[in-house]
């Protein structure tokens, strides 16, 4: 089964390289924005014990090209292909008329690798065109105090999380992770972690193929011919 990358856990050195070799490579205004602003999101983060006083100046500054990316004329293309999010309950219901494959992405406010996620992979055409035809697509915020009802169970916040997640999650609380269900609601597999659209896009074609059934994950990956 796939498994998705926790970059998380990578060392500073390594990431704000990465980071600024991105930014100084080129491409849209957009995607320099939004590198600069995880920059020093990474930055504040790693930071945070040894510079204490100074962190919320690097988070002040993360928010700052996090928001102006906002207003980047790329991110409003009301043209190109989005994404049609779901709650729990529009989610049964659409799937008691006309099955098909569930993908959820349980998120928090605070994750940012959730809001890059959202701003990149689920943003890119091919990627929302093939997710809104093959699945139905869930939004689920991991710490909201709605009450959810799933097959027929009620779940609750415990304080802090939602069961339904915990339950999903089976405890193991990272942030994003996707969730893949079958026509019947099964849970196929958890995948944990940030995904480019080139990583989401075999995982997502894994699943909705049944490929999962009779092709190990390694196999698959490695024969996989990108559209992207």
């Amino acid at each position: 089964m796939p498994y998705g990358i926790l970059f998380r856990g990578g060392k500073l050195g390594n990431k704000a390289e990465n980071e600024i070799s991105a930014v100084h490579s080129g491409g849209s205004d957009f995607n320099v924005c939004l590198e600069l602003g995880y920059f020093w999101y990474d930055f504040a983060y790693f930071y945070r014990k040894q510079l204490p006083p100074m962190t919320k100046y690097f988070a002040a500054l993360a928010l700052l090209f996090l928001t102006m990316c906002s207003f980047t004329p790329e991110n409003s293309n009301s043209s190109e292909p989005h994404i049609k999010w779901m709650n729990w309950d529009e989610m049964q219901k659409a799937q008691a008329k006309h099955p098909k494959k569930v993908f959820v992405d349980v998120y928090t406010d605070w994750c940012g690798w959730c809001k890059r996620m959202d701003a990149t992979t689920f943003e890119n055409p091919k990627i929302a065109k093939y997710m809104s035809d093959n699945y139905y697509c869930v939004k689920f915020n991991a710490e909201t105090h709605d009450k959810i009802v799933f097959k027929g169970q009620e779940y609750a916040s415990d304080g802090r999380y939602s069961s339904l997640a915990t339950f999903l999650l089976q405890n193991r609380m990272s942030f994003p992770t996707t969730l893949y269900f079958d026509e019947d609601l099964n849970m196929i597999s958890a995948v944990p972690g940030y995904m480019d659209p080139k990583m989401a896009e075999p995982i997502l074609n894994y699943f909705v193929t049944n490929s999962f059934k009779t092709t190990p994950w390694e196999e698959y990956q490695k024969n996989f011919k990108s559209t992207l």
